[in-house]
């Protein structure tokens, strides 16, 4: 059993590392979107690339958290390794790029101007043209760059861990917890960073309505909070040969060396749990309403080519560039109801594996399972 559960927990290591990794490189691509060049485009753009994905994840960190209407008894606990994955709306995986009316005049002009999300296509995204026309330049000039490509699949998944134990009368006490996975890349230019802290609570609370006994199924109030956190360094570097646009004053050495992005998820949830005990079988409901919210930040300094418009300066109708500082700030926010259906087994006496389906009305629906070591009632 133990070797069994080292395995366990060796597999959950991967999982979280792999997690980083995917995380990272969403907050990679949307700092691609500095290349708009205007803080409030780059917001739009991230915005709607990166909605879905805060959805998912605060959506993700709602499930799980309960397998039965019972409490557990006083000193009994239970450890338990879980799994969830959420399938996300169709809508979800593109939106309108010429929709979003850019102030810098970048424009999808050829072809379908529907771009990936985070969950879209992972082939590029079609390319954003800035024109410039006279008498802005004696030459029709442009600058372009390709929106960043998606994952290619509208499903993702998060493993968490999560320890049980029954209190008093019928409360019981949650605890999820994953310490700081720090991660660097294999030429050590970048790293990042992920971590994890939930609490939660259940009520048995059919103890002071007697004829919920007569029923014979156990029913329960349940609440969980959950917060992840991540972070990773980034690294968009100057354009060697390039100048500066008139005006701008050409930086020091180190000046694009601070490049860093946050992300912070919540997520909290109330539920309404109903189980019915068969022998070593379980079967349960939850009725739960749950509400997450989510920031991404892009930090730093970043450059972005356009046209030198100025028509005293050398380099006048060419390329040059500028840079953007904290281009990115996002904050976004789900809720929505949702039903799940599923079954816990026991055996072995001291081991529960349950499986469960959630459907929600905003479209975000999961499969969850999970496998539980401990001492039960």
């Amino acid at each position: 059993m133990k070797k069994n559960y080292i395995s366990y927990l060796t597999i959950l290591y991967f999982f979280y590392t792999t997690l980083a990794i995917t995380t990272a490189s969403a907050q990679s691509r949307i700092s691609q979107f500095t290349q708009a060049g205007l803080v409030g485009d780059a917001n739009k753009l991230g915005e709607a690339y990166i909605t879905p994905l805060n959805h998912a994840f605060g959506n993700l960190l709602n499930q799980g958290w309960f397998n039965t209407g019972e409490a557990l008894r006083t000193g009994r606990f239970e450890l338990r390794i879980i799994t969830s994955a959420v399938l996300v709306p169709a809508e979800a995986e593109s939106f309108d790029i010429n929709s979003l009316n850019l102030q810098s005049g970048f424009r999808v002009e050829q072809g379908s101007s529907q771009t990936p999300t985070f969950f879209g296509g992972d082939s590029d995204g079609p390319t954003l043209i800035q024109r410039y026309n006279p008498p802005q330049v004696t030459t029709p000039s442009t600058i372009q760059f390709n929106a960043p490509q998606g994952i290619g699949l509208p499903l993702f998944a998060l493993p968490m861990i999560q320890a049980g134990v029954g209190i008093w009368k019928g409360l019981e006490l949650n605890l999820r917890f994953f310490p700081e996975l720090e991660i660097p890349t294999t030429d050590n230019s970048s790293s990042f960073a992920l971590k994890m802290f939930g609490v939660g609570a259940k009520w048995e609370f059919q103890q002071f309505v007697p004829i919920i006994n007569l029923w014979r199924v156990h029913m329960s109030l349940g609440v969980g909070y959950t917060q992840l956190s991540a972070s990773t360094t980034l690294n968009q570097p100057e354009n060697v040969g390039i100048p500066y646009l008139s005006g701008i004053t050409t930086p020091t050495a180190g000046f694009y060396d601070s490049q860093s992005a946050g992300y912070n998820v919540r997520g909290f949830n109330i539920n309404l749990l109903i189980s019915k005990k068969i022998r070593l079988l379980t079967l349960y409901s939850a009725f739960r309403y749950e509400s997450s919210s989510a920031s991404i930040s892009v930090a730093g300094n970043y450059p972005f080519l356009l046209i030198e418009t100025n028509a005293s300066n050398p380099n006048f109708n060419r390329i040059a560039q500028s840079y953007i500082s904290n281009p990115i700030d996002i904050n976004t926010s789900f809720q929505q109801a949702s039903l799940s259906l599923g079954f816990r087994l026991r055996f072995l006496s001291i081991v529960t594996f349950n499986l469960e389906g959630t459907y929600g009305t905003k479209g975000y629906h999961n499969a969850s399972f999970g496998l539980g070591f401990g001492r039960f009632n």
